[in-house]
């Protein structure tokens, strides 16, 4: 109606947006119900933004250095439009969409917490790498976690899982056959059981 527009008007807001976000959020409802899920509504901001970012998730984003976010291997920005553009940007974001004008720009952002990810994120979907590094005399095992390119962290590890056992195992056969070539590919196998047998000592 055209005293809601007046309203959007005066509050600083797109009346042609919040009826997007109104039909939206009616569809929603209707998907909802025809599926049996129960609908509910809350009052908590962390619920809601938690709520946003799972539905984003892939197009999750790390700080970087100044004001750019690491998206997918690629340096971002949060658009100037947004109100998150400023000095109190968050260091973990998620998008609607990346548009390239003067550079990338990331635009439909929301707040993203380093604890929601165990949540919105599967284990076994991240990809880990992990590596040796020696630190003052005294060796680091160091993993690296990622998803979609994007670099969430690198921290020390006091353990290894299956995954990681497998993946130093195959950079064991990797780094093998590259040392004495080719003539080594059909003994894979047994290299990649010999560095297992390694890791496990």
């Amino acid at each position: 109606t055209s005293e809601d527009s007046y309203w959007a008007r005066d509050n600083y807001l797109s009346a042609r947006a919040l009826r997007d976000i109104d039909r939206n959020r009616e569809q929603l409802i209707e998907i909802m119900a025809h599926n049996g899920a129960e609908i509910g509504s809350a009052a908590d901001p962390e619920t809601v933004l938690k709520a946003v970012a799972a539905g984003l998730i892939v197009n999750l984003a790390i700080m970087g250095g100044g004001f750019s976010y690491n998206w997918q291997g690629e340096e971002i920005y949060i658009h100037p439009g947004s109100a998150m553009f400023g000095d109190k940007s968050p260091r973990m974001i998620v998008c609607a969409e990346v548009v390239e004008t003067t550079k990338p720009f990331a635009r439909g952002v929301s707040t993203m917490k380093k604890e929601w990810i165990g949540e919105l994120i599967p284990a076994h979907l991240l990809k880990m790498e992990y590596r040796v590094e020696e630190l003052v005399g005294r060796p680091k095992l160091m993993r690296t976690s990622s998803w979609h390119g994007t670099m969430i962290e690198t921290c020390e590890v006091d353990e290894l899982d299956d995954r990681g056992r497998n993946h130093l195992a195959e950079q064991f056969v990797k780094m093998t056959t590259q040392t004495f070539g080719a003539t080594f590919y059909p003994m894979h196998r047994t290299l990649k059981e010999q560095g297992r047998e390694v890791l496990a000592a």
